[in-house]
Formats: C-alpha cells, structure tokens, sequence
C-alpha cells in the first residue's frame, strides 16, 4: 500500500476485511445499509491505515428520505505477488 505522502506498507488481509478491500480496488462501494459493511471499513481504517472515504448523499422524495454512502479507496494498494511479477517481466 502505497500513501499520499508516499509511505509503502505490507498488510495481510484474509476473510472478510480481504473481500471488501478487493472490491474496493474494483470500484466505490455503494453502501445503503453502514451495519453491514462499516464495521470492516473502519477496522480496514484504524486498524490498518487504509484511506477509505466515504461520501454520503441523501435523496428527499416528499415523505421518504434516502440515505446511503459510497466508500472509496484512497490509498494505492496492488498485490505484492503482481508487483514481483512486473518487476521480474522488466
């Protein structure tokens, strides 16, 4: 994991906290319930320094209120097993 300041970090993730990290290198996550995802967000985040931001919207039909957020990796992260590869193919 690379960050802004352009620090480099190892981290082993399995599980559950390895699922939500890869599809958050995939793409933002929508998140229309916080209970189901944000405990590991947040363990991804304390625990292990990942910068994941959260942006919250909220849609106003009349009677009915929406809300729901989408978490966004900001750090750069990658695989170390396909870093070796690429610097092994140079």
């Amino acid at each position: 994991m690379t960050k802004a300041d352009g620090s480099e970090s190892v981290i082993v993730l399995r599980k559950r906290k390895r699922q939500v990290l890869e599809a958050l290198l995939r793409s933002p996550i929508y998140c229309a319930s916080p209970v189901r995802l944000s405990d590991i967000v947040n363990l991804l985040r304390h625990n292990y320094g990942i910068d994941i931001e959260t942006v919250y919207f909220e849609e106003d039909h009349g009677d009915d209120v929406t809300r729901y957020g989408v978490y966004h990796l900001a750090d750069r992260v990658e695989y170390i097993e396909r870093r070796a590869a690429q610097e092994v193919a140079a």
